[in-house]
């Protein structure tokens, strides 16, 4: 079994993420210092860039770019 680089928090919060300039809308199940997985109806390949927009705290936003390094029916794995 591989060993990740980073390990994972479990981390629930919404999350809005833009990939050309279209909005989309999820949940972030866990994160780390290299990316974060999210749950969402949206599917987006492999490859594509994002912009996410998350709450760290009630009132701190976080503005992160990510690239979708795998996707499933409702989940993707997105790279920092």
């Amino acid at each position: 079994m591989k060993k990740r680089k980073h390990e994972r928090t479990k981390y629930r919060s919404p999350v809005h993420f833009i990939s050309s300039h279209i909005p989309y809308r999820g949940c972030i199940l866990d994160v780390s210092p290299g990316g974060i997985l999210i749950e969402s109806d949206s599917r987006l390949e492999p490859g594509t860039r994002l912009q996410i927009c998350y709450s760290e705290e009630e009132e701190k936003v976080s503005i992160s770019k990510g690239t979708v390094v795998w996707s499933s029916k409702d989940k993707l794995g997105i790279r920092f």
